[in-house]
């Protein structure tokens, strides 16, 4: 038995459950089961042998953000589009990233201000 502190006043003894369901059809589609302390990346592995057997393959994923770390994340197909929220920039007086726009077809980079710069992946 695992033990895992929410907070300091209520604790959790056991496991977690980790579910993929088809957003389409309703369809529970793998159910994982980790330690409570373990990392939360850590069962899509075995999510990801589930589908296999049934030669479903993800082209959608919408998770939090434990799971970023995942094989699913690292090693994503072209095929497969992520969709997670976002960390909340804080920056001040300063633009936050998320008002600058990354227009890949046109590869430039689009100011808040109105300004666009080439966009030049050699530089990077």
């Amino acid at each position: 038995m695992k033990h895992r502190r929410k907070s300091r006043s209520k604790k959790f003894d056991g496991y977690k459950r980790h579910i993929l369901k088809d957003l389409d059809t309703g369809m529970v589609r793998a159910v994982g089961v980790t330690p409570a302390n373990a990392a939360e990346a850590s069962v899509t592995e075995a999510l990801a042998i589930d589908l296999a057997s049934q030669n479903f393959e993800l082209e959608e994923l919408h998770i939090d953000r434990a799971p970023l770390t995942s094989h699913w994340v690292k090693e994503r197909s072209a095929k497969l589009t992520i969709i997670c929220k976002s960390w909340r920039v804080r920056n001040g007086k300063y633009f936050e990233k998320t008002a600058f726009n990354l227009d890949w077809d046109e590869s430039v980079i689009l100011y808040p201000n109105g300004i666009s710069i080439p966009l030049l992946p050699e530089k990077w």
